[in-house]
């Protein structure tokens, strides 16, 4: 795209002089534009959440009292006694993955010390951490093993792969769905299914 706006005497294959890098200088500053307004976007969106996730969990009886409203006096019990167990079962499965961030955090540093990355401790639980983001922190965890790999050689950089690529798969088909069964009662095959359902829906293009 670039060569087709850049003009012939800077080795490109535009012939109308100079307004090829007007149109080019157009078109990138078109493409920043709307990369920093989706980044920022992204960033107000993610603020807002936190807000108000913040909120809820100062005072969740006010929200819940005010849900309570929208329902029939005779369900409200019902309903309390539901909003009651989702409560319980979300602070089950946040335990749970406590559980599963700590495993991974661990194998993940002790790994890296037997390959002889540097940091392995701040790799690790920075592994853990990102384990918390389903599906891409994996692979931000990995990033930064791999680029301190990379100057250790290729060798190390090929191990860090395949350490956090049996450690992925490790979490991803046992542990999870192992603690996540005594966690919120939720069987492991369930869970592994599940994954594998709804991530083919997802990611289908139709």
């Amino acid at each position: 795209m670039i060569l087709n706006y850049l003009p012939a005497s800077l080795g490109g294959h535009h012939t109308g002089g100079d307004s090829g890098l007007a149109s080019l200088g157009s078109r990138i500053a078109g493409s920043m534009t709307g990369i920093l307004g989706s980044a920022f976007g992204a960033i107000g969106t993610l603020l807002v959440v936190l807000i108000a996730g913040l909120y809820f969990a100062m005072s969740p009886a006010t929200y819940a009292n005010g849900l309570l409203r929208l329902v029939p006096p005779e369900r409200r019990p019902i309903i309390r006694q539901l909003l009651l167990r989702a409560g319980q079962t979300l602070w089950a499965w946040v335990a749970g993955q406590s559980l599963d961030m700590l495993v991974v955090g661990t194998l993940s540093g002790i790994g890296l010390w037997f390959i002889g990355v540097p940091l392995a401790l701040a790799l690790g639980v920075l592994a853990g951490m990102c384990n918390f983001i389903p599906y891409i922190g994996a692979i931000m965890g990995a990033v930064p093993a791999l680029l301190l790999a990379l100057s250790l050689g290729t060798r190390e950089t090929i191990m860090v792969a395949v350490l956090y690529s049996v450690i992925q798969f490790f979490e991803g088909n046992v542990l999870a769905p192992v603690i996540q069964r005594h966690a919120v009662q939720m069987p492991p095959a369930l869970t592994v299914l599940s994954q594998t359902l709804f991530g083919a829906i997802l990611a289908s293009p139709d």
